[in-house]
């Protein structure tokens, strides 16, 4: 079970760094 919650925050923050990181290069 803890695994599972460490897993949440780690999900969040690498769809924040995917979603900065598209916005961030629309020319792609």
């Amino acid at each position: 079970m803890e695994s599972g919650d460490r897993k949440e925050p780690v999900c969040l923050m690498w769809t924040n760094n995917h979603q900065v990181k598209e916005t961030g290069s629309p020319s792609d």
